[in-house]
């Protein structure tokens, strides 16, 4: 057989939106190596299909009811044998980190630009032909993802990228008797912090470009939120840390405002 004659990339987009699925399935009818063999959007019946049909390229949506596409992989890797390429598709550039934990091909945001789309695939048929090459650092297009800060704890510093903390409050946990900064990540891991540091001290540590101080016991990272009121002086964080009830002072919602030109 000839080296230009391959086969087609049999492919499984997993979204439990059925427009985000009619928009990805019409981009990838561009593309004659793709053969689009099935859609779904329950995690579980989807499971169930790929396991069947084993598709080599699987697009998965992160944020779905019942089950994210992170738990979905990881069950589908128990139990598919076969060698299969993973693109996660989402609204959240904060779930780029995880997508790389659990070793994804690509990761592309929503909505799915064109360019991005292409070179996915180019890359998958370089793959394909090559199996040798290594995969690409899906960091590589947000590069204030990459920066590692260590934060303190009572036993030592913990590494990590800075933008997998989504914020740093002060606060009580039940039954204990101090209250202390406590940084929550993305993954809902909550990390306690040193005694001794202020919030001037950790917000100065932590940067101003992507993290807002909104009261005197919690800076927020802007990435993770949602809408800021003007009226009420309340901050509103994307899921799941929208529960999280925060109320911006006075002064704090005046360097906001002259931040970001708030008339």
């Amino acid at each position: 057989m000839s080296e230009m004659i391959q086969s087609k990339i049999s492919t499984y987009i997993v979204d439990d939106e059925q427009h985000a699925i009619d928009t990805l399935s019409d981009s990838l009818q561009q593309y004659d190596g793709i053969d689009l063999i099935g859609t779904s959007k329950n995690a579980n019946n989807a499971r169930k299909s790929i396991i069947k049909l084993k598709p080599e390229l699987l697009f998965l949506d992160v944020e779905m009811p019942g089950q994210s596409g992170f738990e979905l992989l990881r069950e589908i890797r128990k139990d598919v044998d076969t060698p299969f390429f993973t693109i996660f598709y989402t609204a959240y550039e904060k779930y780029v980190i995880q997508a790389l934990r659990e070793s994804a091909f690509d990761f592309i945001l929503k909505p799915v630009r064109e360019t991005e789309l292409r070179n996915a695939i180019e890359r998958i048929h370089k793959k394909r032909k090559a199996p040798d090459l290594p995969q690409q650092d899906i960091t590589g297009s947000f590069p204030n993802l990459g920066e590692i800060i260590a934060l303190p704890t009572p036993t030592g510093l913990r590494f990590l990228k800075k933008n997998e903390v989504a914020l740093i409050q002060h606060e009580k946990k039940p039954g204990w008797s101090k209250s202390y900064w406590f940084a929550s990540l993305f993954n809902q891991e909550v990390i306690r912090l040193k005694t001794g540091i202020n919030s001037t001290q950790l917000f100065r540590f932590m940067g101003h470009q992507n993290f807002v101080q909104v009261n005197q016991s919690v800076i927020v990272n802007l990435n993770y939120v949602c809408n800021i009121e003007i009226k009420t002086r309340r901050c509103v964080m994307l899921p799941p840390f929208n529960h999280t009830n925060l109320l911006i002072s006075r002064n704090c919602m005046a360097n906001i405002r002259e931040r970001f030109e708030v008339l």
